[in-house]
């Protein structure tokens, strides 16, 4: 192998887990968001962002608003640039 094949493998494993970064903050201020707008118990939005952010990204997916967003079509108009960007 040469010294350039050596490095590739770790700087895509950096791009990727860069966009995985990137994904997981925009998902979690989507859901912030939707849980400000429908909390019902006035609850804080530091209490509603706290509780959020010690999400990771798989349980974040796995969420309604999420769910309901990424079958509406707006996610990927959302993913594609991040993940072009590499």
């Amino acid at each position: 192998m040469s010294a350039e094949s050596d490095h590739a493998i770790p700087i895509a494993f950096a791009r990727a887990a860069s966009q995985a970064q990137e994904i997981e903050a925009i998902l979690q201020e989507m859901l912030i968001a939707a849980e400000v707008a429908n909390d019902t118990k006035t609850r804080s939005f530091e209490g509603i962002a706290a509780k959020i952010e010690k999400l990771p990204l798989g349980p974040l997916k796995k969420t309604s608003e999420v769910r309901r967003d990424v079958q509406s079509g707006l996610c990927p108009g959302t993913w594609f640039p991040i993940s072009r960007s590499s």
